[in-house]
């Protein structure tokens, strides 16, 4: 996806900003966040981010 927010094609961008409604995120741990914070910013749209990473106490 970071690819294809960037990348033109026929002169047009591949997605526009309100392409999607809802963006799901699996394993939408911290560091999964930053590394694809352009993605997130680019859409506008709601954003779930899942993970099954047990609490531990």
């Amino acid at each position: 996806m970071m690819g294809l927010i960037d990348s033109l094609k026929c002169g047009e961008a591949r997605f526009s900003p309100g392409h999607f409604d809802l963006i799901v995120i699996d394993e939408a741990h911290r560091s999964i966040y930053k590394k694809y914070q352009a993605i997130f910013e680019y859409f506008d749209c709601l954003l779930v981010g899942l993970t099954a990473t047990p609490v531990r106490k």
